[in-house]
């Protein structure tokens, strides 16, 4: 099998990336929110 084209990697990492970044930002404003 070759190898998946590396653009399509690029892409989903940076989409997991932009989810945990979102993520952190949720949890920091629900602990602000909360205190």
């Amino acid at each position: 099998m070759k190898n998946k084209n590396p653009s399509r990697g690029i892409f989903v990492f940076k989409f997991k990336a932009q989810r945990c970044e979102l993520l952190i930002k949720f949890v920091c404003c629900a602990t602000k929110f909360i205190i």
